[in-house]
């Protein structure tokens, strides 16, 4: 079995405070840079912020923590997919991404 976190490291109440912290982190993050550096410097600041968060709440290293952040991207984009065929919509999350952009 695969682990890449400790049974006693990996809480649930981490991972809620986790997605909190990163959420509030990104949005003072997008309203204090400039658009330019928004889009590119902002998005650095972000994964590294993101990656200290999991690392910091699950007690690991970076490498793990990017593979959580990783493995957490791929269940999201499941997850969605998965509720957007159930509800009969026509756009899977890449679509929508992509549109977005």
């Amino acid at each position: 079995m695969l682990r890449c976190v400790g049974k006693e490291k990996a809480k649930f109440t981490d991972a809620i405070w986790t997605g909190v912290l990163g959420v509030i982190i990104g949005a003072i993050i997008s309203f204090l840079l400039l658009s330019l550096l928004r889009s590119i410097l902002g998005t650095i600041i972000m994964i590294v912020i993101w990656l200290a968060l999991i690392k910091h709440f699950f007690d690991c290293g970076w490498i793990k923590a990017l593979v959580i952040a990783i493995m957490a991207g791929i269940i999201l984009d499941n997850i969605s997919d998965t509720i957007l065929h159930i509800s009969g919509a026509r756009a899977s999350t890449a679509t929508v991404f992509v549109a977005i952009r």
